[in-house]
């Protein structure tokens, strides 16, 4: 019995950091569990509400006097119903189903060609004899894994290729009109200097120099890095993603929302009072956290006389150095 008392005072006394801090470790050890679920509900979630509902509500807005006025007709004498209700029935069924397909196409993101070369599992090492080794099996898994959701987009685009051509334009070529924007990429902070001084460029060839440098190196990171296999994923995404942030035109402030929580998790498996931990990651997200939007503020105060939404890539950068020589350091290790 002074056992439980002992124990129960031991709570009692305890810290508010103690307690929030035991919170942190008990999410460590169960985060799997936790967000596995929660992010297939939201998933499921985002579809239903943003691809599936919108456009719903908006063909029943539009269509909503037909079709009741054709549902009455037919509960009061099926014989009624001429083939011009049909058609109305016919097309917003066509309408239902054409704008569920396009809703889920819409997925495709830029996000996933980044993200590729990371879900790969490459490891190459120079200190032993087997140098460069792949694991076919989980790499092809997690190929399936990008590839699937995404897979409508391929009979959309074969069956219309101008949907490719500006898929392309608009995302890769540098196509789309050329603004001053508060975005915080590395790319676009470079445009927008070249713009507001006049600077002859072109998006394309800077988009590829940017990320063949930020690219290249983190890639070489990742596959000489020594990670722990149970955590590499989370590393290649978090890769993927800053790579993403730092070198494509428009990285705006909600985009972070995707790293974040894997910088939570990362956070997690470090230990807590490392160099890595201390420096880069927790000062990295309490800025994301806190002050990333008030600097969105600050540029739209001054962009007229400094259009550079510079800080938050510099806590990008502090964050991938820091994985970097986290990766670096276990290598030694």
């Amino acid at each position: 019995m002074s056992e439980d008392i002992q124990t129960l005072q031991r709570f009692a006394y305890k810290s508010f950091g103690g307690v929030l801090s035991d919170g942190y470790v008990l999410f460590a050890k169960n985060w799997l569990k936790i967000i596995g679920p929660m992010a297939f509900f939201s998933i499921i979630s985002i579809i239903l509400k943003n691809l599936l509902l919108p456009d719903l509500v908006w063909n029943l807005n539009l269509l909503e006097p037909q079709v009741n006025a054709i549902l009455n007709k037919y509960d009061i004498d099926p014989n009624s119903i001429t083939g011009a209700d049909i058609q109305i029935l016919l097309r917003f069924i066509a309408l239902f189903f054409g704008s569920l397909i396009l809703g889920v196409s819409i997925i495709l993101k830029p996000i996933a060609f980044f993200l590729i070369p990371f879900l790969l599992v490459i490891n190459l090492d120079f200190k032993r004899k087997k140098k460069f080794n792949v694991d076919f099996l989980t790499s092809l898994v997690r190929l399936i894994g990008v590839f699937l959701p995404v897979s409508l987009n391929i009979f959309l685009f074969l069956a219309y290729p101008k949907l490719w051509d500006g898929f392309i334009e608009t995302n890769f070529t540098g196509s789309n009109p050329v603004t001053l924007n508060f975005s915080f990429s590395i790319t676009k902070l470079i445009l927008n200097f070249c713009f507001v001084y006049n600077i002859p460029f072109n998006q394309l060839y800077v988009l590829i120099i940017v990320l063949g440098i930020i690219g290249g190196i983190g890639f070489i990171i990742f596959i000489i890095g020594k990670f722990d296999k149970n955590y590499q994923i989370i590393y290649g995404i978090t890769f993927g993603i800053i790579i993403m942030l730092l070198g494509y035109y428009d990285s705006w402030d909600h985009h972070l929302l995707n790293l974040i929580p894997l910088l939570i998790i990362i956070i997690f498996i470090l230990p807590r009072h490392s160099e890595i931990t201390m420096k880069y990651l927790r000062k990295s997200v309490l800025f994301f956290t806190l002050f990333d939007l008030a600097f969105m503020g600050i540029w739209f105060l001054i962009w007229f006389y400094f259009p550079y939404n510079f800080a938050s890539t510099i806590f990008l950068i502090l964050v991938f150095i820091g994985i970097t020589k986290y990766a670096l350091r276990s290598e030694k290790k």
